[in-house]
């Protein structure tokens, strides 16, 4: 969608998208669901061991590894 960055994060058959647009995140998902047979799971809380935990006031993300060093 326009000049909007959309980040794709790929790992073997796992997909995360990220922008500051989310018309440009659909964008991007739609062209990818029309190619590829997959699934939007929604937002996502993890990624490969990271928690992601969103505070949409502050405008803040947190990535998080602690439950991975826990275990």
């Amino acid at each position: 969608v326009g000049t909007e960055r959309v980040f794709v994060l790929t790992y073997v058959d796992d997909l995360l998208l990220a922008s500051k647009s989310l018309a440009a995140v659909q964008e991007v998902k739609k062209l990818v669901m029309s190619l590829f047979d997959c699934r939007d799971l929604g937002e996502a809380k993890s990624f490969l061991g990271f928690q992601i935990m969103r505070d949409p006031a502050a405008g803040t993300i947190k990535l998080s590894q602690e439950r991975m060093v826990v275990d």
